[in-house]
């Protein structure tokens, strides 16, 4: 049978995939996620894409500036002023600044921070809830999360053919 060159392209299209990883806060920093964040990178050609929780990092901040920690019904953090907002937005910059270093010189890992600006506003997005944001424009998703709530990530997320959950 004849192939043309066009079935060449979408075989090899059709075998990339884009790829997302979200990351808990508690496991941004172990070497086991970046080494499988470059193994994942690895594997395709195409964009891996990782989202840094600071769940954590953002908590113990909140703390030692002597604010509550309080969540809404989606387990969202609620923040009240426009302090926290800088605590959250700073400690988040920071993650990311970091993960950025790891996967300096890896081309197709790209590291997001779970804030949007919204014609100006700055809006902190739980780092889970971009999952069901982005979830249509990624061939396959995987959740890192530490170990005793991967029972958790897996009840929100059982819906969702492409979620993988890992624990580290």
């Amino acid at each position: 049978m004849k192939r043309s060159i066009s079935y060449f392209f979408i075989k090899i299209i059709m075998t990339q995939q884009n790829i997302l990883i979200k990351a808990s806060g508690d496991v941004v920093e172990q070497w086991e996620f970046h080494e499988l964040c470059k193994k994942k990178a690895s594997e395709t050609s195409w964009q891996v894409v990782v989202i840094c929780g600071s769940w954590k990092q953002i908590n113990t901040k909140l703390e030692e500036a002597w604010y509550p920690i309080e969540y809404n019904e989606q387990w969202e953090r609620v923040i009240w002023d426009k302090h926290q907002e800088q605590i959250v937005r700073n400690t988040l910059r920071e993650t990311r600044d970091t993960l950025q270093g790891v996967f300096e010189g890896v081309d197709n890992v790209h590291v997001k921070w779970s804030w949007e600006v919204v014609w100006w506003v700055f809006c902190h997005i739980n780092a889970d809830t971009f999952i069901f944001s982005y979830y249509l424009w990624f061939d396959k998703i995987y959740i890192i999360t530490f170990p005793g709530n991967k029972r958790k990530k897996i009840e929100r997320y059982r819906e969702y053919q492409k979620v993988e959950i890992l624990e580290l």
